[in-house]
């Protein structure tokens, strides 16, 4: 199986034959961004997401021939998106993490910085947002050293789906999203 490569001028594209192919292009690719971070700034902030996209790069990343590759202690987790159910519910974004990847690593409570699914929506989405900004605000960085996201049938990603009204906003950092069910 070959691997192709696009280069251009502002970034490049890899295509892979498979999603196993992928998702270890993936895990390399987060083990030298967290390693670089880490000995450059003393942390690695990253958001995921959910769906069956990267759950294998979580299941990777949590297995023994990854996870003594990060120090975790300097590692903190956020969520790209979410849906409004509680942590331990089958369709939760954080369950399948927490499953696959942070029930397996030496991770400090407090740096993982979940939607809380459970609550209202919009309540959720405004206390995501502070704590999002509080995060930034006392680490004194620009933002995510990476962001891991998924591609639904439909096109969706981080919950922003084509044609929703929430394409439109410039100001919020996290909004609530009501959609049907959709499709991984």
């Amino acid at each position: 199986m070959e691997t192709s490569l696009i280069e251009k001028s502002n970034g490049r594209i890899e295509v892979f034959p498979g999603l196993e192919a992928l998702s270890l292009r993936a895990a390399s690719i987060f083990v030298g961004a967290a390693r670089n971070s880490v000995a450059s700034k003393r942390r690695f902030a990253v958001a995921i997401s959910g769906g069956s996209t990267p759950r294998r790069l979580y299941t990777l990343l949590g297995s023994e021939a990854y996870r003594d590759q990060v120090d975790w202690r300097y590692v903190h987790f956020f969520w790209a998106d979410e849906r409004c159910v509680p942590k331990d519910d089958e369709a939760s974004n954080f369950r399948t993490a927490f499953d696959a990847l942070l029930s397996k690593i030496a991770l400090p409570d407090k740096n993982i910085h979940r939607i809380k699914g459970e609550k209202a929506p919009d309540k959720a989405a405004r206390d995501y947002e502070g704590e999002i900004r509080r995060f930034f605000e006392e680490s004194e960085s620009q933002g995510f050293d990476l962001i891991i996201l998924g591609m639904g049938e439909d096109g969706h990603t981080a919950s922003l789906f084509p044609g929703s009204k929430s394409l439109e906003e410039r100001v919020r950092l996290a909004i609530p999203v009501y959609l049907g069910t959709p499709k991984e």
